[in-house]
């Protein structure tokens, strides 16, 4: 359950902010302070709405995250939680709002008319909580070229090109044990700073991209470069358990230090 994600922009971009703003329509000849100001406050509206859009997107990287964003939003508009299983009929009525979730990946949310008959209609609209991302495999570990890797497969149909050369990070659900207990209970996950990296070649190792395009082998290309292998080492746990193999041998060198200067003095003072 967990996936990379690419780190998204913290709001709309000037771009899209310019164009919402020049869609309004433009005044007309003894239009009056109301049009104008109508005008500026659907230009702001639009602005705003675009904005809160993209804050969305970068809460929810995964289906976890926007069922569990969309539930926030939910119970603060007043939408109460039902269970799938459980009985509704004592729970709805007329002018209620609810929701509910199933395996924390999908939501569904409904409002019932203040006026609603049994038989009446009703709209739907539908949308995806999942996007097309690279999903960790489970045993991930790679590496080649001195470099550690990351396994990953192919979800959905992406656009894999635009994953190259950009700020990449994790999130996803993990499935936790209690060491006490035995129960097992589901913790999202997201590391909200970059840490991975798919690299592309240099022209000099590529020299039919221009030509033949950019054609990335999923499976040989696009697996994302962690670290080097040798601070992979340095970040293995030391034997005596006192923290990294980098901790050690940066005691050992302090010890090294402490130690001759003591000798040195001592020679000196003799």
């Amino acid at each position: 359950g967990v996936v990379l994600r690419a780190r998204a922009a913290a709001r709309a971009p000037d771009c899209l902010r310019r164009r919402l703003k020049r869609r309004q329509p433009a005044s007309f000849m003894g239009a009056g302070k109301d049009a104008a100001a109508t005008r500026t406050a659907e230009s702001l509206g639009a602005s705003a709405t675009a904005d809160e859009f993209v804050a969305f997107l970068n809460e929810a990287w995964t289906p976890f995250h926007a069922v569990a964003v969309a539930v926030r939003m939910l119970s603060a508009a007043g939408y109460e939680r039902l269970d799938e299983m459980g009985s509704w009929q004592a729970a709805l009525r007329p002018g209620g709002k609810y929701y509910f979730t199933r395996n924390g990946s999908a939501i569904v949310a409904f409002a019932v008319g203040s006026s609603y008959q049994p038989g009446g209609g009703f709209n739907i609209i539908g949308a995806h909580t999942d996007s097309p991302c690279p999903k960790i495999k489970p045993l991930s570990k790679a590496s080649a070229h001195g470099y550690l890797q990351v396994g990953v497969a192919p979800y959905g149909g992406g656009l894999w090109h635009t994953w190259f050369d950009r700020d990449l990070s994790i999130a996803g659900r993990a499935l936790v044990r209690d060491a006490k207990s035995g129960s097992v209970t589901p913790r999202l996950v997201k590391i909200a700073k970059p840490i991975m990296r798919i690299p592309t070649l240099a022209i000099h190792l590529s020299r039919t991209v221009n030509s033949e395009g950019f054609k990335p082998n999923f499976q040989t290309h696009m697996l994302p470069v962690l670290a080097t292998s040798i601070k992979d080492e340095l970040n293995k746990p030391a034997g005596d358990g006192t923290g990294t193999v980098a901790d050690a041998a940066a005691g050992k060198k302090r010890a090294r230090t402490e130690g001759g200067s003591g000798r040195d003095g001592g020679e000196g003072g003799g």
